[in-house]
C-alpha cells in the first residue's frame, strides 16, 4: 500500500500495488523485517515522481567516519537537505558502547586503586624490615625529606613498571582485538555476536591514544598516592627507639 493524497493534500484511500517477489535478501538483522527493494523506475511510477528521487545512499570505506562525512557534506551543501548516517539510524549499539566506555574507565580506576593497596602493603613491610637501616640513616643525618623520597620513588618505580607493561599489553590486544576474538570463536565454535540478533557480527576496536595517556597518568598518580603513607611512616621512625631494641 502506498499513501495517497489529492491536490489539496487531503488523504485518500491508499494505492494498492501488486508486486512479484523475485528473490529474498537476507541480512541477518533488523533490516530483514523492514527492508524491501524494487526497481527505481517502478517506484517513481507508483509514487508519480517522474525522474525525481527522495534520497541518495553513499557507501563509505570506513563506517566509523560516517558522522564526519555527514558534517562535511552539510558544510558544502547549499540546498535544504536532510543528511543522516547509519549511526543515527541503527547506531543504538554504538552509542551504548560509548556509554559503557565511561563506566569501564571508572571500573578500571577502581581496579587500579585496589592494585595500589599491594604497593601500600609492600612498602609498609619494607619500612618494617628496613627500620634498622632507616634508623642508621637518621643517625647519620638523613633528613625526613630524604627518607620520604626514597620510599616514594620506590613505590613510583613499581607503579611505573606495572603501568608500562599494562599499557603495552593493552595496546597490543586493542590493535588485534578482532583477530583475537575471531580466534577464540573458532576454537570454541561459538560466536559472541550473532548477526541474527545484533547489527554487526564482529567486535570492532579503535585505539585512542589520548585514552591510553589518561590511563597511564591515572595509574602513576595512584601509585604516587599509595607510596605517600609508607614514606611518611618511614620518615617518622625514632632512631633511638629502633637502635635500642624497643
Amino acid at each position: 500500500m502506498i499513501p495517497n493524497a489529492d491536490a489539496d493534500h487531503q488523504l485518500l484511500q491508499p494505492k494498492r500495488v501488486r508486486l512479484h517477489v523475485t528473490g529474498i535478501l537476507q541480512l541477518s538483522g533488523q533490516l530483514d523485517h523492514s527492508f524491501a527493494m524494487i526497481p527505481m523506475q517502478d517506484a517513481q511510477q507508483y509514487l508519480e515522481m517522474g525522474s525525481s528521487v527522495t534520497g541518495i545512499a553513499i557507501k563509505v570505506t570506513d563506517v566509523f567516519h560516517a558522522n564526519k562525512l555527514v558534517r562535511d557534506a552539510g558544510e558544502v551543501t547549499n540546498s535544504y537537505v536532510y543528511i543522516k548516517s547509519w549511526i543515527g539510524t541503527y547506531g543504538y549499539m554504538y552509542r551504548d558502547i560509548q556509554m559503557i566506555r565511561a563506566i569501564m574507565y571508572l571500573a578500571m580506576v577502581l581496579v587500579i586503586g585496589v592494585a595500589c593497596f599491594n604497593i601500600v602493603s609492600t612498602l609498609v613491610m619494607a619500612v618494617k624490615d628496613k627500620s634498622g637501616d632507616i634508623a642508621v640513616l637518621r643517625t647519620l643525618g638523613a633528613k625526613d625529606g630524604l627518607i620520604r623520597a626514597i620510599f616514594v620513588w620506590y613505590g613510583l618505580l613499581a607503579g611505573s613498571v606495572g603501568s608500562l607493561f599494562g599499557v603495552v599489553i593493552g595496546v597490543i590486544c586493542a590493535l588485534n582485538l578482532t583477530s583475537i576474538i575471531n580466534g577464540i570463536e573458532y576454537l570454541i565454535g561459538h560466536k559472541f555476536l550473532s548477526g541474527d540478533i545484533y547489527f554487526i557480527d564482529f567486535l570492532p576496536s579503535e585505539l585512542h591514544w589520548l585514552d591510553v595517556f589518561y590511563v597511564l597518568v591515572t595509574a602513576l598518580l595512584l601509585s604516587l598516592l599509595a607510596s605517600w603513607y609508607p614514606a611518611r611512616r618511614a620518615s617518622r621512625i625514632d632512631p633511638a627507639r629502633v637502635l635500642s631494641g624497643q
